[in-house]
């Protein structure tokens, strides 16, 4: 995928779902009007650093992909309101105080 979608300043909605990407280009962390992010079964390793940056997201699945944890800039995601992150490798869970749902299934945790 190319640092080209950085150019879709208004894009709201993306589904990226069961592509080979194992990482997002930075472009993805310049589309601050994005509201819903769908990235499961993409084989993604790691999210960038600056993932924070999607503060109008309010949806995110990152299911069945390769995630050992969470970028800490995360918690800026304040209208952040689902998060599946089922089927990873997550160990621990960076705090997001608006969410509503939580899926978890099938990852490390070791404390909530």
């Amino acid at each position: 995928m190319s640092d080209s979608i950085k150019n879709c300043k208004n894009l709201r909605y993306l589904d990226l779902s069961v592509n080979q990407l194992i990482k997002l280009p930075e472009g993805v962390s310049q589309l601050v009007n994005l509201e819903e992010l769908f990235l499961s079964d993409t084989y993604l390793e790691y999210l960038m650093a600056n993932f924070g940056r999607l503060t109008k997201l309010k949806i995110l699945e990152l299911r069945e992909n390769s995630l050992q944890s969470l970028p800490k800039s995360m918690n800026r995601l304040t209208q952040l309101q689902r998060l599946d992150i089922g089927q990873n490798d997550v160990s621990e869970l960076v705090i997001i105080h608006a969410l509503h749902f939580v899926f978890l299934l099938s990852n490390f945790l070791l404390c909530i």
